[in-house]
């Protein structure tokens, strides 16, 4: 869906100057004014009151609804595709999540968990939350996903820097680092597909 079809049904359900006040805001991009906007900001927009707000938290409620169920469906064997659109939440963050998508010996999605916000790192630190928690949810392998708020998917070179050091210590884990899929705006990158995993 794009911009114009998202600020289009938004002024269906919503009070149209509100949305468009709240979409100037944030540089004419509705997605960011839906998913990044809390709704302390948009209360103080004109025309917001406890019927539009009511609205609101149910619009955002319906799109997480929407996306939990896409994450569960999601297997190993799902394409980077499909991890893309499981995950697309991550393309409108504004700073850089490190996801972790934790699965078990039936190949199904057992949760999927921010591990850092605000860089990748290949910290010891960062390694050892990753398998403790898969450890912990007896998962038999693990998918990597993380977003550039740029928008760009192409990796850096700690990108595969960091994708290779967590890989061996997977195999170290017995814990499998299947992909490692960066969401950029719209797009993605899988390290497996371009042959860095």
């Amino acid at each position: 869906m794009n911009t114009t079809t998202i600020e289009t049904t938004l002024c269906q359900l919503l009070p149209e100057s509100s949305v468009k006040e709240m979409v100037a805001q944030y540089n004419g991009d509705p997605f960011q004014a839906l998913f990044n906007a809390d709704e302390s900001e948009w209360k103080k927009v004109r025309g917001m009151g406890d019927t539009a707000l009511r609205k609101l938290r149910a619009i955002k409620d319906l799109v997480k609804g929407i996306h939990e169920k896409s994450q569960l469906d999601l297997k190993s064997t799902s394409t980077p595709e499909e991890i893309f659109i499981a995950m697309s939440d991550m393309q409108f963050f504004e700073k850089e999540h490190f996801r972790t998508l934790f699965l078990n010996v039936k190949n199904k999605l057992i949760k999927a968990e921010d591990i850092s916000v605000g860089g990748l790192t290949s910290s010891t630190a960062e390694q050892r939350a990753i398998f403790k928690q898969a450890i912990k949810l007896n998962a038999a392998a693990i998918i990597l996903v993380h977003n550039h708020p740029s928008g760009d998917p192409t990796p850096s070179s700690d990108d595969i820097r960091v994708t290779r050091i967590m890989a061996r210590a997977g195999e170290v884990m017995g814990i499998p680092v299947l992909d490692h899929v960066i969401i950029g705006r719209g797009v993605y990158t899988s390290l497996l597909e371009r042959g860095e995993l």
